[in-house]
């Protein structure tokens, strides 16, 4: 399966926690679910288009590199989200770290298995995991 099936999968679960939170605790609560698995999503998201789809334009040497710099924007956007969410947006800090935490390690755990298909050419030519 490819990284963008399962990066697809993991987005209708997101979507499926928010309705379940929709109904059993209501639209704000919800809100705060959808919040806090957007942003890991799509910088992980995008971070897999960058890396995997775009791999033949890197060689091995680089990708190092890439993967450190690649991180480092990752926790700096996500802690920028974090900070605005809680502090503009009055969300419950509880509610919100609690669901950017698991959002944030299942995607991350989503990209590092994708890179290592990626990496050992899984699933036919390297670029194509």
């Amino acid at each position: 399966m490819s990284h963008h099936l399962w990066a697809a999968v993991f987005m209708g679960l997101l979507l499926l926690a928010s309705l379940m939170a929709l109904l059993l605790a209501g639209p704000a609560v919800a809100l705060v679910i959808l919040g806090s698995g957007g942003v890991p999503a799509l910088v992980s998201w995008s971070s897999m288009v960058l890396v995997i789809d775009r791999a033949g334009r890197f060689d091995a040497r680089r990708y190092d590199k890439q993967m450190l710099v690649n991180f480092f924007v990752k926790v700096i956007v996500i802690g920028v989200w974090t900070a605005t969410a809680i502090a503009a947006l009055k969300w419950p800090p509880a509610v919100f770290t609690t669901a950017l935490l698991i959002n944030f390690l299942a995607w991350h755990l989503l990209e590092a298995a994708m890179y290592q298909r990626q990496l050992t050419g899984i699933n036919g030519a390297r670029g194509k995991a």
